[in-house]
């Protein structure tokens, strides 16, 4: 599954002494959230601020309202991913 890779990915320089001369290396750092989790979370801050909820509960029958409102958060992130895919 594409997670769209970091959300906020962190680099930063590395110095170090090498045969006496100052050396710099690009290292990565933290990845911090996928770029999926961080579609989700704006997507369910929007479903959540909306009205929509009681209209995407019907026919979900077993789940709780959470559930299924995790699960349409993340049917928009990855929809988000492949639209994002398909204009690179």
């Amino acid at each position: 599954m594409n997670n769209g890779g970091p959300a906020f990915p962190l680099q930063h320089e590395k110095l170090f002494i090498k045969d006496h001369m100052v050396q710099n290396e690009v290292v990565e750092g933290a990845k911090g959230m996928s770029l999926r989790d961080y579609f989700a979370a704006h997507a369910m801050q929007g479903l959540l601020a909306g009205n929509a909820q009681d209209e995407m509960m019907e026919g979900l029958d077993g789940l709780s309202p959470k559930a299924v409102l995790v699960a349409h958060a993340y049917e928009f992130a990855d929809a988000m991913l492949e639209e994002k895919e398909a204009c690179e």
